[in-house]
Parts: C-alpha cells; structure tokens; sequence
C-alpha cells in the first residue's frame, strides 16, 4: 500500500477517534443531543437557502462558466429535492462538538501518525455559532472537500 493511502486510512481512523473521544467528554457543553425534528428543519431551510443562493451566483455568472460544465449541474429543484427527507424522519444520530473547521491545513503529520490542531472552529463564524453541537459529518466533509481542493489545484499546477 502507498504512503499516501496509508495516511489518508489513517485520517480517517484519527479522524473517527477524535469525534469518540469528543462525544465522550462528561461536561455539559460536550454531552452528545440527538438530532431533533426541528433541528432537522433547520439544517433543510439552511441547505435550501444556500442551494438557493449558490444557484443564483452561477446564474449571474453564466456568461463567464463552460457550456459543458453548465450542462453537468442538475436542475436548482432537483437538488432541493434531494434535502426532503430531512423533514420526512427522524435522523437517528448524535450532535456532538465537533472540530468545526477539519481540513488538510488543521492536520500535521510527522513520524507515520497524524495531530489534529486549530480547534477554534471556523474563525469567520461568531463565537456563539461554533460551539453548536453538530453532525460528525460536518468535519468529515470539510476533510473530502479539502482532498478536492488539493486535486483540483494538482491540476492547475500540471498544466
């Protein structure tokens, strides 16, 4: 196996023990909540506003994107479409504190293990905000977009 997929399984096993070991704190602030019904809304009303305005700035700049990538974006309806289950069940998981900003540049490697550092969230959120207690999920999509980020500008550089 290459270094770089054993690193990357090694994330993954860090990156899951991170979430065990911060769903297991016994101080209030960290005890794990389940997910509710109305915090199920408010995470569909958030995707919906943000798919809503993410739809809106390509479509302002329409003129300046590929034709071909263009033709590859599902229809605006479509994606809100895929939100609604959020409002149909119940998701049957925790919301724990999470690191609230995971990504390539919070993580150092150094003699085959990996640290997770910078546990103050995302700096651009108030306070208050990043203390919400959160799917795990959120930081392990923060991690897949910052590999996508890192492949994208792989081949800016290649060209």
């Amino acid at each position: 196996m290459s270094e770089a997929l054993h690193l990357v399984q090694l994330l993954g096993r860090r990156t899951a023990g991170l979430h065990r070991e911060l769903a297991s704190i016994v101080e209030e602030r960290f005890v794990p909540v389940p997910f509710t019904r109305l915090y199920q809304r408010s995470l569909y009303q958030a995707m919906r506003s943000h798919t809503r305005a993410t739809y809106a700035a390509i479509s302002r700049s329409r003129h300046l994107l590929d034709r071909a990538v263009l033709a590859t974006l599902p229809a605006e309806e479509t994606v809100l479409g895929m939100f609604a289950s959020l409002t149909t069940r119940l998701v049957e998981c925790d919301r724990i504190r999470i690191h609230g900003d995971l990504h390539l540049a919070q993580v150092l490697e150094r003699g085959g293990d990996v640290t997770f550092i910078d546990f103050e969230g995302e700096p651009a959120r108030p306070i208050g905000e990043r203390s919400i207690k959160r799917g795990a999920l959120v930081d392990v999509a923060g991690m897949v977009r910052s590999f996508d980020y890192v492949a994208h500008q792989g081949m800016i550089d290649a060209v």
